[in-house]
């Protein structure tokens, strides 16, 4: 007998038999799934049958935390990504509510989904003291959804990335917060060359996510850039896909929010639908600083929304910075946006309003971003296939806002 999944034939069972049972790998909890099923009998007088229907999958067991025991909550989480990465193909791993500590970095790969029940309720927390403790990395095409991260710290050269560092992989529908590389208070360590405290990114997608309240440090001399995310020498494309992004910094270099360097691998970062607020560099770009060699653009923009970020460089511009001969080559893949404090508009149908950003949200000192009637943001956005749905799940408009929410009244979780 023989079972017809995805146009290929697989061999159930053999030898004369009234009844079989036969499993299908890699579906996902709480969903609904319809089918159709072909039966053929290869024996010499062939016969064959098929049907239709639909069946729904119940939830899975959720992992929860081992109370006092970081060591053991690791473990068992990571066990069972190692299992689901043996399936075909990869299964999805589970995470209750809770405070998950653990003590050492979780390696979420294989094309595993670890998905949690939302930032609010499921928090990975690393708490191990050390040179390097990440909070997650993501690899292989993986994927981790509805998270809180903390806690996470980096504390040599080169190692970026102390919330997550994202290789191949998606990050979706999480919160990264209170991480930080480096420390002020370690002397004797050299901490540099760091691009992004919160999040780094070699390829992949960050979507649906806040990055807030993160910081990279720079000890011994040099410069550490991204205090939210940071990209160098991607691997691969990489989109920033509807985030919210405040409260970031990078008081030893450039890029509060995001900084991005390329060098001359020309694997483009595509940043839409997101909204860069109240992040702070002590170099240029206290929203967003991008560099690249070449002409070739590597960068885009659209529909995103900056506004009272702050750079300490003299001469630089308080929200984006942007090497100024290469501005015209990013305008070509932007549009859409909207900046604060009379920053050059950057791409078609893009605007610059004077003065402070801050009448343009609900309450920003209270970390709600929400967009008020009348805010400038409500209709600058500019339609395309595929849009997403804003922060809140709500659909877009077709003369969406910029930024990560479209124009509502809600209310969000604030970070401290």
């Amino acid at each position: 007998t023989r079972q017809s999944r995805l146009g290929a034939p697989t061999r159930v069972v053999a030898g004369a038999t009234d009844s079989f049972a036969f499993t299908v790998p890699g579906l996902n909890p709480e969903t609904t799934y319809y089918y159709e099923l072909t039966l053929s009998n290869d024996a010499q007088i062939e016969q064959s049958a098929s049907a239709r229907g639909s069946f729904a999958t119940t939830a899975s067991q959720a992992l929860l935390p081992v109370a006092g025991d970081p060591a053991a909550t690791r473990t068992r989480i990571q066990d069972e990504i190692d299992a689901a990465a043996l399936q075909t193909p990869a299964g999805t791993v589970v995470l209750g509510e809770g405070v998950f500590e653990i003590d050492a970095q979780l390696m979420v790969t294989g094309g595993v989904r670890v998905v949690g029940l939302g930032w609010a309720k499921t928090v990975v927390k690393q708490t191990v003291a050390g040179n390097t403790a990440r909070c997650a990395t993501v690899s292989g095409g993986a994927k981790l959804e509805g998270v809180t991260l903390t806690g996470g710290h980096t504390r040599a050269k080169f190692e970026s990335g102390a919330g997550v560092l994202v290789e191949r992989g998606t990050v979706s529908w999480c919160c990264i917060t209170n991480n930080q590389t480096g420390d002020p208070d370690w002397h004797s360590v050299t901490v540099n060359n760091i691009y992004g405290a919160g999040v780094h990114v070699k390829q992949g997608t960050v979507d649906h996510s806040i990055i807030a309240l993160n910081t990279a440090y720079a000890n011994g001399g040099g410069n550490s850039h991204g205090g939210g995310l940071g990209v160098q020498n991607p691997t691969g494309p990489i989109l920033v896909e509807t985030c919210l992004f405040y409260g970031n910094r990078a008081p030893n270099g450039n890029g509060g929010a995001i900084c991005a360097e390329f060098g001359n691998n020309h694997n483009p970062l595509t940043v839409r639908n997101t909204t860069i607020a109240n992040n702070e560099a002590s170099g240029s770009g206290g929203g967003a600083y991008v560099t690249q060699f070449g002409t070739t653009p590597d960068f885009a923009l659209v529909n995103s929304l900056f506004a009272d970020n702050v750079s300490g460089a003299e001469g630089a511009d308080p929200n984006l910075s942007l090497l100024s001969s290469l501005v015209a080559v990013y305008a070509e893949q932007s549009f859409g946006n909207l900046f604060a404090n009379g920053t050059p508009a950057l791409g078609a149908d893009s605007k610059s309003v004077a003065g402070s950003g801050e009448r343009w949200f609900v309450k920003a000192p209270k970390g709600n971003y929400h967009l008020p009637s009348g805010s400038p943001a409500v209709g600058v956005g500019k339609w395309y296939e595929g849009i997403a749905e804003d922060l809140d799940r709500a659909r877009r408009l077709k003369k969406p806002a910029a930024g990560c929410y479209e124009a509502q009244f809600c209310t969000i979780m604030v970070l401290r």
